[in-house]
């Protein structure tokens, strides 16, 4: 076992965010290892299992491992407990009572697997107490882990792991790797350091061997024979994610509703493995066709990326316009499912493909069960794209963080009935933060001026809209489009909000992690201009930003993502092509230089940097408002301007710092 196999493999950070720890580290280095030391948070048991990740491979080596955890233990705790055998009975109490109440399978089964370790003879447990000095805080902070391949090469990383139940299931980790043969000094200071505290040999530490009472439990409930052992490492191998409480409830009412509905779910809460979930119990069960339909194309790749870390292993087609053989490919398939040659099949696909006489001609074909979700259900409704809402699809799913079209009741109404009940099951943004599977916010809303030309035009173009919104014609609601249009245009193509930007990254040199939203080329360039003027990293992220994968399975869309994610480029330059859909969770901040008078759109670019990240404790919308202080006395006027200031006034709501922003909207508001 050697680690010169996988230096190449090896990076110096790695962050939740971006990787997949388990996948891109654990299993790569414990492959190659044959020992294995590690400082782990207070003994329990989802910290044990945290410490087991990875695991299986290392065992197969041979491998031994050193396990120090600590003891939590109050003031009171330090007080009451007078000797070693006090400690002993103590901590045995502690963990018992953990292990037996503990329901969870993941957690469970790689408690399991520590403890057919110990049975083996390849894991010793120490546990570190505070208490050489009466300290009450009893918490070893030091998080890391120490690895060997059987020529003495070491790797260590250390960083931040969340070792509780909530950092298990949201993923909240991030540290750095060093290695012996780069940085051999460092890793020897780590390395004399775990010494000492192994050997009881820190002033500040006591060390204790792990209870009895806790190696016995561990052993009680490890597996006992080879069979057994076996079954549990298929257990691991099947990456299913585990299901919040909320999302185990959208799919029951689904089921409830025959499999019909909308999960109308905030960006960022998981409305995807939702869906897959409730393809997979549907599946299993049944032979059926899967039909899944996305906005764009670069959606349909995030989905098949989703699909594989799911564990779904259904024949994939791409019906899409990067796959010219799609045609062939999709009607093969149908034949093979009427068939039984094939159970189960999934096709992904977008609103161009699903709704054309070609794809609808292949599914027509088909003879047996099928099921249709539609991500951000709400683009479906059009005359065009709602030809591919086929009576045919038994089962139905549609998926949305705004599923309700806005201005257009006959198309939400169109899009209801057709998922039979509508909205089934809600997730708001709201119950997200709260409960926090999301990253709170504050929110800036930047008053942005006019130059009095523009301000003239914009009198005049908002007059005009006016009169057309409430005219009852055609011709005068197509002049509304016309002046909406031309009002828009002057509202982003504003000057003074690049002086806003010019202030605010002299204020802020450090910035990083950021997303700019524009309306256009023309302004994409304008921004960048700055961002390079101020030796900022940066990149554009546009619609002609290429989803196409190369060799190595990477398009430049990826490409682009991974280095922001990283680090690299500080700040994404993006049109609304960002508006749906992208994971991108390490985006902190957000300067909307374009505004947008869907609603829709404020609420998907808000969700953007919602999403939780290893550091991210807050976000920041910096929401930039041409809003010109004009008493026009003019109720059609004001009233226009209202409706679009109660747009800003929803992203306050939920704001860490909504007092503040709302008292300045409401201002605002009570000049009309």
């Amino acid at each position: 076992m050697s680690f010169n196999d996988i230096k190449n493999q090896i990076k110096k950070t790695y962050n939740s965010a971006v990787d997949n720890i388990v996948d891109d580290f654990y299993n790569i280095v414990l492959s190659e290892a044959v020992r294995y030391d590690r400082i782990s948070g207070f003994f329990s048991s989802t910290s044990l299992a945290i410490a087991a990740r990875g695991m299986d491979h290392f065992i197969q080596n041979g491998g031994h491992m050193r396990l120090l955890c600590s003891c939590k233990l109050s003031e009171t705790d330090l007080t009451a407990i007078n000797n070693s055998q006090d400690y002993k009975e103590y901590i045995s109490k502690e963990f018992l009572e953990d292990i037996d109440n503990l329901e969870d399978e993941l957690i469970k089964n790689h408690v399991k697997m520590l403890g057919w370790m110990i049975s083996n003879d390849l894991l010793e447990i120490k546990i570190g107490l505070n208490i050489k000095d009466n300290q009450s805080d009893s918490m070893l902070h030091i998080k890391k882990g120490i690895l060997y391949d059987s020529d003495e090469q070491a790797i260590l990383f250390e960083g931040s792991v969340n070792e509780t139940a909530y950092g298990w299931y949201n993923n909240i980790e991030s540290f750095k790797v060093f290695n012996s043969w780069n940085t051999n000094e460092y890793i020897m200071d780590d390395i004399n350091i775990f010494e000492d505290f192994w050997n009881n040999k820190n002033e500040s530490l006591e060390v204790i061997d792990v209870p009895d009472a806790c190696k016995n439990k561990l052993v009680e409930i490890a597996p006992k024979t080879e069979q057994e052992f076996k079954k549990l490492n298929t257990f691991f191998k099947s990456k299913k994610p585990i299901l919040r409480d909320y999302q185990k409830k959208a799919i029951d009412i689904w089921i409830k509703n025959n499999c019909c509905g909308i999960f109308s779910m905030a960006t960022g809460t998981g409305k995807t493995f939702t869906a897959l979930s409730a393809l997979d119990q549907l599946n299993k069960k049944n032979s059926i066709l899967n039909v899944i339909v996305c906005p764009q194309n670069h959606l349909i790749n995030q989905w098949e990326d989703n699909i594989k870390q799911f564990g779904i292993d259904y024949k994939v087609i791409i019906a899409s316009g990067d796959n010219g053989n799609w045609e062939e490919e999709v009607f093969d398939s149908i034949i093979d499912i009427n068939c039984r040659i094939t159970k189960n099949i999934i096709i992904l696909t977008n609103f161009d493909i699903f709704c054309k006489e070609k794809f609808i001609k292949c599914i027509e074909e088909y003879e047996g069960i099928s099921l249709i979700i539609v991500d951000e259900v709400h683009g479906v409704g059009s005359g065009e794209y709602s030809k591919g809402l086929l009576n045919s699809y038994n089962y139905r799913l549609g998926l949305s963080a705004t599923p309700d079209i806005e201005d257009d009741l006959e198309r939400t109404d169109l899009v209801n009935d057709y998922f039979i009940n509508g909205t089934i099951y809600e997730y708001s943004l709201e119950k997200a933060i709260k409960n926090g599977f999301l990253t709170p916010y504050n929110y800036y809303p930047i008053f942005i001026d006019l130059d009095d030309d523009d301000l003239d035009l914009y009198i005049e173009y908002t007059h005009n809209l006016a009169r057309s919104f409430f005219s009852k014609t055609n011709k005068n609601k197509d002049s509304f489009s016309y002046w909406v249009k031309k009002r828009r245009d002057l509202i982003n193509k504003a000057p003074h909000k690049y002086d806003f930007l010019i202030e605010f990254l002299k204020e802020n040199e450090d910035i990083k992690d950021t997303i700019i939203y524009c309306s256009e080329n023309k302004q994409v360039q304008k921004v960048q201009k700055i961002l390079n003027e101020f030796g900022i990293r940066n990149h554009e992220f546009t619609g002609k930003t290429s989803h196409s994968k190369d060799k190595d399975n990477t398009s430049q869309r990826d490409k682009i993502l991974k280095e922001f994610e990283s680090g690299f480029y500080n700040v994404l330059v993006a049109i609304k092509c960002l508006d749906e859909g992208v994971d991108i969770p390490s985006a902190k901040n957000v300067i909307l230089m374009a505004s947008t008078t869907n609603t829709r759109q404020h609420i998907q670019r808000r969700g953007r940097i919602l999403r939780k990240s290893p550091g991210k404790s807050i976000a920041n919308i910096y929401d930039l408002i041409v809003f010109p202080e004009v008493n026009f006395n003019d109720s059609m006027f004001n009233s226009i301007l209202f409706n679009e200031m109660r747009r800003y006034d929803e992203y306050a709501y939920l704001a860490e710092n909504s007092t503040e922003c709302s008292k300045i909207i409401i201002q605002k508001m009570r000049r009309l």
